[in-house]
């Protein structure tokens, strides 16, 4: 508590030095003050060394607000109070920051330090990158505040090689599980029915988000739907059928224009995108190239193929199955031929 018989206005801010010079004397709280200083700055790290990664001045705003004068004091008070801030001013100018700025703060019993930067390397971040761990960690456990978003800060911090690949694998294990029904929606959350030996045993997943999130971190489970798919899909292109591939391809299509949205006519290439939006599509375009490149090798007429595919799409009511869950257009089981 502050010295009783300290000005009611001042009593903090004289408590705050006196607590700095008799826990700290002679020079020595001016180094604690540095410290404080020091812990205010941005994280940035390079080679894991904090603080390792520099930023030219320009590039940096270091702001510390000082106290003020109450409306109320009377001079005395006010005259030790700007003694106290411009003594804190020109330590700090001298040895810790020459290019900080001051500003005044309302609260006499405060010193604030704020720093901002900008034009680095995102991924030089100390902190983010632990944070975007964490938070994917902790997203596979429970459902958090973005459930009707799949970003998951997935976007914020350059991903190796791996975790690329482990991106992508893990929308194509979503998309086309869920295409082919593999990945079932229960009304609220997905479920996968995963094999073991002649049963089969329910994975609960929970909503979209967090089933994209885990097929993206769970290798095992990512390659159990995977396995389905390519199950699927060997039946599909095994002995092609012009009128299978064509729903096939119209279901593609249709996930297709899902991704993109609104946006479908207004952005060229898919890096334009949204970060989930833009997997999707990536995802998507490389099966419509793959299923294409099937069927002309089948010698199907990729003309009448593309051109049933599209009607399908303008009409897919009463040939493909809708899921009502989570609004999808479902590729049923290979049927004969009508074509």
């Amino acid at each position: 508590r502050p010295p009783p018989r300290s000005p009611p206005h001042l009593c903090l801010t004289i408590y705050v030095l006196k607590v700095l010079r008799r826990y700290h004397p002679g020079e020595a709280w001016k180094a604690r003050l540095k410290d404080l200083y020091r812990r205010s700055g941005f994280w940035v790290t390079g080679s894991q060394v904090p603080g390792a990664f520099k930023l030219p001045p320009t590039q940096v705003v270091r702001k510390i607000g000082l106290p003020g004068p109450a409306p109320d004091m009377d001079p005395a008070d006010i005259q030790a109070l700007k003694d106290f801030a411009e003594e804190i001013r020109r330590y700090i100018v001298h040895d810790v920051a020459p290019h900080a700025t001051f500003t005044e703060v309302a609260e006499t019993g405060e010193i604030l330090f704020y720093q901002e930067a900008g034009g680095f390397p995102v991924n030089f971040s100390a902190r983010l990158s632990e944070m975007r761990v964490s938070y994917l960690r902790m997203y596979a456990q429970e459902e958090l505040h973005i459930d009707r978003r799949d970003e998951n800060f997935a976007d914020l911090a350059i991903l190796t090689e791996q975790e690329q690949e482990a991106v992508l694998a893990g929308r194509r294990a979503f998309l086309l599980g869920s295409a082919f029904d593999i990945l079932k929606h229960t009304g609220h959350d997905y479920v996968f029915e995963r094999r073991e030996g002649a049963m089969s045993v329910p994975t609960p997943l929970g909503s979209r988000a967090k089933a994209v999130v885990l097929l993206t971190s769970d290798a095992a489970l990512r390659q159990g739907v995977l396995d389905q798919v390519e199950t699927r899909l060997r039946e599909l292109q095994g002995a092609p059928d012009l009128e299978v591939m064509a729903r096939w391809y119209a279901v593609l299509t249709l996930m297709l224009s899902a991704a993109y949205g609104s946006k479908i006519t207004r952005v060229k290439p898919e890096e334009e995108l949204e970060f989930e939006p833009m997997l999707a599509v990536k995802v998507l375009k490389s099966e419509l190239a793959r299923t294409e490149q099937v069927a002309r090798a089948a010698a199907l007429d990729w003309g009448l193929l593309s051109a049933r595919a599209e009607a399908i799409v303008k009409a897919p009511n009463g040939i493909l199955p809708w899921r009502q869950g989570d609004e999808r257009w479902l590729m049923p089981r290979p049927e004969p031929s009508r074509s």
